[in-house]
């Protein structure tokens, strides 16, 4: 069988194995016969076969969905076609999609939801996408969605179209303060606030926090910028939407998406929205006509200002005088202020666009949607690899050679963990080797995904962005190549024999990590809101710390087995980390249970460290995780075989059953009705009988719990 094999190292785990090398676990677990117990309890020294035919692909996406109330959409409905495939899916609680495996880039991306009428409705479609591991976020322009309303009387029927249309009224902008000494403050919007029925008479209630100025759209957290945007946008001659699209592109972002307005760069001097250098930073504020040269002229009181050798100077006639380093400080602080980053960008964009045209190549006659993908290009390169980058040249001239490009293309995908030789050797190898050719099309994905000026519109009718491709041809005659596709049989994952004996495999090349892989260790807490139950007890009330230790791990005399956490029925309850259900139904005082084992080495160090602390040890490095009195079961065992789950995954529904038939509410009361809980245990062992679960506390594993 021809093939390559990886060696098991002390850590490793199939999980961490099979996200290294870009397979499923159940891909691996097929093609080297790993059933049952053998998944998970690989050992040091076993030889893990990685068949041929399915490489690391092309793209690890996670998909965001968010309405217009700029909260997420939490389990829409949504098709992907991708691959040459079409599949279901549904967004989780927090609106998302996570770790979709997107083989071949090249082939693009469809993604539709089910609206309110029940039809497929297209939210993003892309001939191509860009490589690596990213984060996709999508505004669907509505919140109205098929199966999340119900049907009662309400208020006079107002067609779907109408809502759409009011929802993106214009709505007054609150002016933003705009000292340069500290950071802009946020601006919350005005709700609009509207109760409707849609044509088939379903009602609905819309809050949209959504302001309308000049049809631009932004992220909740982004509003504070908006006026930046505009008067920066008129002053360069582009339109907010352009603009907005290459901020994004340029601007590091928060946790929620929203752009950094204070950023640094890791080992850099780079600081704010654009990231800009001090050299860079001081050429701006010496450019007439700019927010930050007006603000500087007035704290020096020069009347010019020039750039030179990376520091500022004050002009007086023939003299030329460095401005002191308090006040160089000051002026490189206001990098942190988004007001004039912005400024900035959009004063840089229109330098390298004439600095384009002192050399021949004029993008200046584009519309703004297409006149800042060009500027991209030059900023993701600077000006000398920018110009030869456009007139051809790059990887052709003595200064920028094969090999120089070739160490540019490994540099993209450079990250902590990988060098990335073998993925720009895989790009270029689509190319035939030639990695000249392979960096041309990468900078020109890389801009085509980055900047998307139709992601910055509420209303697009009427809009078509046209490609990079098709931008760079028109202005500089240059066609970029596109990837071959990949041979048909890297498409495949369907699963074979297993290998008959490991022996069979001797023959082929060992991968040689000089480290092991180890094991993707993730941790979610099981409620999105974890707290000690309280209620429920005599002395509730009276005395809630005694409660509160009933509920805790050895209370009630040290018969509680694990922790009380409130939640009212129907709580979606999530897989804590990755690993194997194993058991999924009723059990007994429990009601219904879901029992989930955990390799250690799938923990991340923290709660890795607790376990390996406990005494005694946990055998064959498992742990269990146990779910009690739930409503429902999400999850389903074929047999005896396991259901595999991510980290995060909704495996169930918080409930009342079994013994804690009743408690449907939360609160600190003595009523049988309060005291609604999850029951979640740590165990050494998988029995559920009495006294055999060898059980200890899981609090230290939960990052938040109250």
């Amino acid at each position: 069988m021809e093939g390559r094999y990886y060696t098991v190292k002390r850590g490793d785990s199939l999980w961490g194995i099979a996200k290294h090398f870009g397979y499923s676990v159940e891909q691996l677990a097929a093609r080297n016969g790993l059933t049952g117990k053998r998944k998970k309890l690989i050992g040091i020294g076993q030889r893990i076969y990685l068949p041929d035919g399915k490489p690391e692909p092309d793209l690890w996406l996670d998909v965001k969905i968010i309405g217009l109330s700029s909260k997420p959409v939490r389990h829409a409905k949504i098709r992907l076609t991708h691959d040459g495939k079409t599949s279901e899916a549904k967004t989780d609680e927090q609106g998302c999609l996570h770790a979709l495996s997107i083989q071949d880039h090249a082939k693009g991306l469809k993604i539709e939801f089910e609206n309110i009428e029940g039809k497929w409705q297209s939210i993003f479609d892309a001939e191509i996408l860009p490589l690596g591991e990213k984060l996709l976020q999508i505004n669907i322009g509505t919140d109205l969605l098929k199966d999340r309303t119900a049907r009662k009387a309400g208020p006079t029927i107002i067609p779907d179209k109408r809502i759409g249309a009011d929802i993106k009224q214009q709505t007054p902008q609150p002016t933003a303060a705009t000292k340069s000494s500290r950071p802009i403050p946020d601006l919350p919007a005005a709700p609009l606030k509207m109760d409707s029925r849609t044509d088939d008479g379903v009602p609905a209630t819309i809050v949209a926090p959504l302001f309308a100025s000049e049809n631009l759209y932004l992220q909740k957290g982004n509003e504070k910028f908006r006026q930046a945007i505009i008067e920066s946008a008129k002053h360069y001659h582009f339109t907010p939407h352009a603009l907005a699209a290459i901020i994004h592109a340029e601007a590091a972002k928060g946790a929620g998406g929203g752009w950094k307005e204070a950023s640094a760069a890791g080992g850099s001097s780079a600081r704010g929205l654009g990231q800009f250098l001090p050299a860079a930073w001081f050429q701006y504020i010496a450019k007439p006509g700019t927010l930050g040269n007006a603000e500087a002229l007035k704290l020096t009181g020069a009347t010019k200002l020039e750039a030179e050798a990376g520091s500022l100077y004050q002009v007086a006639g023939s003299k030329k005088n460095e401005i002191g380093a308090t006040m160089r400080t000051t002026i490189l602080s206001w990098r942190d202020h988004g007001g004039y980053s912005i400024d900035a960008i959009g004063a840089y964009a229109q330098d390298n666009l004439f600095h384009l045209k002192k050399h021949g190549i004029d993008a200046t006659n584009l519309p703004p949607d297409e006149q800042v993908k060009v500027a991209y290009i030059m900023h993701h390169e600077g000006p000398r690899d920018g110009l030869l980058y456009l007139q051809g040249k790059l990887g052709k001239t003595q200064s920028s050679k094969p090999d120089n490009v070739q160490e540019k293309l490994i540099s993209q995908f450079r990250t902590k963990k990988d060098d990335g030789t073998a993925k720009a050797k895989a790009l270029a190898d689509r190319f035939g080797g030639d990695y000249v050719k392979a960096y041309y099309y990468f900078l020109a994905n890389h801009t085509e995904t980055m900047v998307q000026t139709k992601n910055f519109m509420l209303k697009r009718a009427g809009f078509k962005e046209r490609s990079v491709y098709d931008i760079v041809h028109a202005v500089t005659g240059i066609t970029i190549e596109k990837p071959v596709d990949k041979s048909p049989g890297l498409q495949s994952t369907t699963k074979t024999e297993p290998p008959a004996s490991q022996n069979k495999i001797e023959k082929n090349e060992e991968v040689l990590p000089t480290l092991g892989v180890g094991g993707n260790p993730c941790w979610i807490d099981p409620l999105d809101q974890c707290a000690i139950r309280v209620g429920g007890y005599s002395d509730s009330e009276s005395n809630p710390e005694s409660a509160r230790r009933k509920s805790s791990f050895g209370g009630r005399g040290g018969r509680h087995t694990g922790i009380d956490l409130c939640a009212v029925p129907g709580t979606p309850v999530k897989a804590v980390a990755n690993g194997e259900i194993i058991y999924a139904r009723p059990g007994a005082n429990y009601g219904n249970v879901i029992l989930l084992k955990v390799n250690v080495n799938d923990l991340p160090p923290p709660q890795k460290q607790y376990v390996e602390s406990i005494n005694p040890k946990v055998q064959d490095n498992t742990v269990y995780f146990m779910y009690a009195h739930l409503s429902e079961l999400s999850v389903t065992i074929s047999g005896k075989q396991p259901a595999i789950v991510n980290a995060g995954k909704i495996i169930g529904k918080s409930g009342d059953t079994g013994n804690a038939k009743g408690m449907i509410a939360v609160g600190p009361y003595r009523a049988e009705k309060y005291g609604a809980h999850l029951h979640f245990e740590a165990r050494r062992s998988s029995s559920l009988r009495k006294g055999e679960g060898k059980c200890f506390d899981p609090k230290p594993f939960l990052n938040h719990c109250d």
